[in-house]
């Protein structure tokens, strides 16, 4: 399931802490130029977001994040200034100044990537200059793939299964990006005359913000937007997968629009790039090293993070929950309908979704159930049982009753059924007000004490 397989990417990213990153460029009309990066970086406890017991605190790996970033990124001719230091709240703050000769082909850390593509694109025609942000989802859609045609109510169960899918990963993805944000300030070479999704801060600068607690408010109002859903399901496309840019755009920053900013007049430089990045370049080495025997020094009096073993630990409880997904797998590339999916699965899901209070999500599964022509009848039973329960926690009295009484009349014939349907029933009937004693089962009740007589 893409879910999943997208929280194991995420895992790997965190590994080196939950990131409070800022970045600042400032770009010369010929593309070059330098960006002061400062990161807050925080160990990720994985042994806490498994729901284990956590010892020891863990540590931030200084040395090894800035390794990453001095060795690890395209397109930095060289680095200045570059700094370390623990803050009172257990993160650890890196920040360093990098010249680029091509804006397009920088790439930070490319270890923690998805892919080594730029996610800057810088295009200048005369003296205007238009950058853009281009998102990059590490997997391009196939053009020669045929759009499945769908009915309505095959489209209307792929919604489901993939809003089900999104809600098994996002318990974890919450608790892996809740501390995450991103800050971008572009200083530019002229008059800024366009903008879309970036917040202007003056003629010549602006500047997009980013969260993880934003994303997540946008991802959820995302797939609950059951129209966008049905659109991609019927191009054949994965809502998380493949999603519409431009939809994404307009739930993370407002605009249904590419991230973008047009400069006129762009013929000025703002810094003398060879000369600062010359001078830059012959310190750096001598820097390096320097930085490098302080922090071996510092590590030798911390005790080793077993990363190792937390990766090992996290590959092996996310295989557990891809195992769970597996009856959601291929949901938006296929054409499965729900009896693809044994039914006895989908209600342990449906129970552990009631269970988290997840109630629209486990009435959707139970009904899917109830009302499946090819279910077992057992299954059927405990479907409507669970539903007119889960109605109750709803407080949609109506509606119990009629999966009650549904029930109590397909399987007359099971007297076990019966008796406990009957039993919820007259539940109901009190919540409701009426008479625990139907009008039928009056008569039948009055018939039977006359003939005893």
């Amino acid at each position: 399931m893409k879910m999943i397989k997208w929280l194991f990417l995420i895992a790997l990213i965190t590994l080196t802490g939950c990131i409070d990153e800022k970045q600042e460029y400032t770009i010369n009309p010929d593309g070059s130029g330098k960006i002061f990066y400062s990161v807050n970086l925080k160990a990720m406890d994985l042994g806490a977001l498994m729901g284990a017991q956590s010892g020891q605190a863990p540590k931030v790996d200084i040395k090894d994040n800035l390794k990453k970033l001095l060795e690890n990124s395209d397109g930095i001719d060289t680095w200045k200034n570059v700094s370390y230091k623990a803050l009172e709240d257990g993160r650890a703050h890196i920040e360093a100044t990098g010249y680029f000769p091509d804006i397009n082909k920088v790439v930070l850390d490319k270890s923690v990537q998805k892919s080594q593509k730029p996610e800057i694109k810088f295009t200048k025609t005369g003296d205007k200059i238009i950058i853009e942000f281009v998102a990059d989802t590490g997997q391009a859609p196939d053009k020669n793939t045929t759009a499945p045609k769908l009915t309505d109510e095959q489209i209307d169960e792929q919604v489901k299964m993939a809003k089900m899918s999104y809600q098994q990963g996002k318990i974890m993805t919450q608790s892996l990006m809740k501390d995450m944000k991103f800050d971008t300030t572009l200083h530019l070479p002229g008059k800024i005359t366009k903008t879309s999704n970036f917040t202007k801060v003056d003629e010549n600068t602006v500047q997009i913000a980013f969260d993880g607690e934003k994303a997540m408010k946008a991802m959820d109002l995302l797939m609950a937007d059951e129209a966008y859903l049905k659109d991609m399901i019927k191009k054949g496309a994965d809502p998380m997968q493949n999603p519409d840019q431009m939809k994404m755009n307009e739930m993370f920053f407002d605009e249904a629009a590419p991230v973008s900013v047009t400069v006129e007049k762009a013929d000025k430089a703002l810094f003398d790039y060879k000369v600062e990045m010359q001078a830059a370049k012959v310190k750096f080495p001598a820097m390096k090293d320097k930085l490098y025997a302080e922090l071996d020094g510092l590590a030798k009096k911390q005790p080793k993070n077993d990363k190792n073993k937390q990766l090992q630990d996290l590959m092996t409880n996310l295989q557990g929950q891809q195992e769970k997904a597996d009856v959601n797998d291929a949901v938006v590339k296929q054409v499965p309908d729900i009896n693809s999916v044994p039914a006895a699965q989908l209600i342990k899901k449906a129970i552990a979704l009631e269970r988290g209070r997840k109630m629209e999500e486990a009435i959707e599964i139970y009904l899917s159930v109830a009302e499946n022509p090819d279910a077992k009848d057992k299954d059927v039973a405990k479907a409507r049982t669970y539903l007119a329960r889960s109605y109750v926690k709803t407080k949609e009295f109506e509606k119990a009753k009629e999966q009650l009484e549904t029930l109590i009349k397909d399987f007359r014939n099971n007297r076990a059924v019966v008796l406990r349907a009957k039993k919820q029933l007259t539940r109901v009937k009190k919540l409701l007000g009426e008479p625990a004693v139907g009008a039928e089962d009056l008569e039948a009740l009055k018939e039977k004490l006359k003939n005893k007589e």
